[in-house]
């Protein structure tokens, strides 16, 4: 989170925004398929624990991106 917060600046335009949403859809899409756990980059897991944090639409964005809801364990 550090780094992410000192290179906040990168991540503050609205092309880095959609980037980052773009790259977190297709995460998402891969992690139900992948056979192995995926580790998603700094920038993807900010939008993860965002996105969690409305649970109703997580769930069914869930489904429609990944065909499953997504359990994201921070322990794993």
């Amino acid at each position: 989170m550090r780094g992410m917060l000192r290179d906040r600046s990168r991540h503050e335009s609205a092309e880095a925004i959609g980037a980052a949403l773009a790259e977190y859809q297709q995460f998402l899409g891969r992690v139900t398929l992948s056979q192995a756990p995926l580790e998603p980059s700094p920038i993807v897991d900010l939008v993860w624990h965002t996105h969690q944090q409305f649970p109703k639409r997580y769930g069914a964005e869930c489904r429609r991106l990944a065909g499953a809801f997504v359990d994201h364990d921070d322990d794993l």
